[in-house]
């Protein structure tokens, strides 16, 4: 039930019990008192309420600052398998530089011996007979050439794999360092950023609920000091008419107790009043705060978005009437700035949405 009506309600079945109990001056007093302990009630039900709505902002707060920690760990892991990506693009041309290589070396061995079998072919059919021994020797010799010329290229070969896995495995642990430094430095952005909102909305928020407790306290107080006035002007009257007449007592006691009766209404109207002043401010602040933190940590997190509530709500309903949509702009807006930039509205109009939060 809304507050207003509830509170409406209250004054009104307050004031039946109060015409019930007209003739009696000892039976109203009590009756008074219960009123006064049920409307304190309903205004700390009331407190209790918003500040549940004001935890619950705080846990949607929570959430942002989790989805953006999500995603700078989405990034990293992202950029750690594009690392990996270009590590193993970098090993497998460097692989195959090296095959070229070894196929060209082996080339040039396998030229460098079909000359010199040409040759040996040349001399044996020019000299047979004479150069029998020397076309062995020149054979063998041709043969330990080759042999050399190939063991030389797999060392070769050899040691440019041994080079190549040592750059890609150089390159891929830098790789490695770099991502895991990106993730943890997000991480810690993320969780800083975090906790200076938390802070800063904490502040703010104990601030504006001890300025409401003392606006609500000193509207109990002027009731309940105009309540006593009441009463014993009330008292008086009563003691007066007991020496007239019955007939003009009764008339006196009657104009009196409607006196007390309109005096009593205006009373409570102006404490309302001054505890509903209290609640908007108090709940208006909490708003400004929430979502100048909001649009901050979206700023910082580099996502664009500002955490709003999808569905709206009567708290949304106030912030746009108050301080219009909020936008994302170049520059981070601060909290004292979103505060200091609203607009001053009237308590009779600030007071009316908060009062119909159900």
């Amino acid at each position: 039930m809304p507050l207003s009506l509830k509170r409406a309600l209250s004054t009104r079945s307050s004031s039946k019990r109060d015409a019930a109990s007209a003739p009696a001056s000892d039976a109203a007093e009590p009756s008074i008192h219960e009123e006064l302990a049920a409307n304190a009630n309903d205004a700390d039900a009331e407190a209790l309420r918003k500040e549940t709505l004001a935890a619950q902002v705080a846990a949607e707060a929570e959430k942002a600052a989790v989805a953006a920690q999500a995603k700078a760990l989405a990034h990293a892991a992202q950029t750690n398998a594009e690392a990996n990506v270009q590590a193993a693009k970098d090993e497998a041309a460097a692989y195959g530089a090296a095959e070229e290589a070894e196929h060209a070396k082996d080339d040039v061995a396998l030229r460098a011996e079909e000359e010199q079998k040409a040759v040996a072919a040349a001399a044996a059919a020019a000299a047979v007979s004479e150069n029998d021994a020397k076309a062995a020797k020149k054979k063998e010799e041709a043969a330990a050439e080759e042999e050399k010329a190939v063991q030389a290229a797999i060392k070769q070969h050899e040691a440019a794999l041994a080079a190549f896995e040592l750059v890609a495995a150089k390159r891929l642990d830098e790789a490695k360092a770099r991502a895991e430094c990106e993730r943890r430095k997000a991480i810690a952005q993320a969780s800083v950023a975090r906790r200076k909102a938390n802070a800063k909305t904490e502040s703010v928020r104990a601030a504006a609920d001890a300025k409401a407790a003392k606006a609500r306290m000193e509207a109990e107080r002027k009731a309940w000091k105009a309540r006593t006035e009441i009463e014993a002007k009330a008292h008086k009257a009563h003691q007066a008419a007991e020496k007239l007449a019955a007939k003009e007592r009764a008339a006196a006691e009657k104009a009196a107790e409607k006196e007390r009766l309109r005096a009593h209404k205006a009373a409570e109207k102006e404490r309302l009043r001054a505890v509903e002043d209290a609640e908007a401010e108090r709940v208006a602040t909490h708003l400004g705060e929430e979502e100048a933190s909001r649009v901050e940590n979206s700023v910082q997190a580099g996502d664009d978005i500002v955490a709003l509530p999808v569905n709206e709500t009567w708290a949304s309903w106030l912030w746009a009437g108050l301080f219009g949509a909020p936008t994302v702009e170049s520059s981070t807006p601060t909290a004292t700035a979103a505060v200091e930039e609203a607009p001053a509205v009237p308590a009779k109009d600030a007071a009316a949405p908060v009062a119909l939060t159900a």
